[in-house]
């Protein structure tokens, strides 16, 4: 049973969702990243890897944040570091771009991809290939 001390119950009318991206340019791409090129060749494709970062729960001791989404900001945030060392080189540079958006609301119908998706440039969009959502990665089999 949930308990409230507000007077009254309201439904949440608009949310304002806050979302972060960066990227790393292929090794044929220019410094202005995944948007940088308007064809389909292989310098404007692109990998997107997504995790929502927030918590959610009626009662706080109930938010399981450590692996919702914990687990995939974490590791979303560890392949960031990890590519970029890669990426830092002409040499070791992938053939695809990759995008890394973390967004919030993902509890609530996920609002911040959803704004992410309907305000990010159309041709960053359109050059997805592939997308991989890291979400609640960290449960294991029992």
């Amino acid at each position: 049973r949930l308990q409230t001390s507000a007077s009254s119950v309201s439904k949440v009318k608009s949310l304002k969702a806050t979302n972060l991206q960066g990227w790393l340019s292929a090794s044929s791409s220019t410094s202005a990243g995944p948007m940088a090129s308007q064809g389909r060749d292989s310098a404007s494709r692109t990998i997107a890897l997504v995790a929502h970062y927030d918590s959610f729960a009626a009662a706080p001791s109930m938010a399981t944040g450590a692996d919702s989404n914990g687990s995939g900001v974490i590791s979303l945030l560890e392949l960031a570091r990890v590519l970029s060392k890669l990426y830092a080189e002409v040499r070791s540079q992938g053939k695809h771009n990759v995008v890394f958006v973390l967004t919030g609301a993902g509890r609530l119908n996920f609002a911040g991809a959803q704004h992410w998706l309907a305000e990010a440039d159309p041709r960053l969009v359109q050059n997805i290939d592939f997308a991989l959502c890291l979400d609640s990665i960290g449960t294991g089999e029992s």
